[in-house]
């Protein structure tokens, strides 16, 4: 028996197996990010929007109570979350075009 070629098909069935499991995570990935979609647009909305910051200046003046989750009323939640999408946008369309081109 050929010891290297033994190993090398041990190799890449491993490389298979690594590359199977990060294409199915990134494809559920995907699926997952795409079901939020209109709550993610609903966020912008509403941080850009009066609302946030009615809401905002109610929770600053003691009108909301205190044991209600205010996330959301932070100056950087939303914002970050915002940032945070767009640079993850720029990554996927960066490594889509790696793909492409090999």
């Amino acid at each position: 028996m050929d010891e290297k070629r033994i190993e090398r098909i041990r190799a890449m069935e491993g490389r298979l197996e690594v590359c199977a499991k990060r294409v199915g995570q990134l494809s559920e990935a995907c699926r997952e990010w795409m079901e939020v979609q209109d709550d993610f647009v609903a966020l912008v909305d509403y941080y850009y929007s009066g609302a946030w910051s009615d809401d905002r200046e109610a929770d600053e003046n003691g009108e909301i109570p205190d044991d209600l989750p205010r996330g959301v009323l932070s100056e950087d939640a939303i914002y970050d979350l915002l940032y945070r999408q767009h640079l993850l946008t720029k990554e996927l369309i960066r490594t889509a075009l790696h793909n492409l081109e090999q």
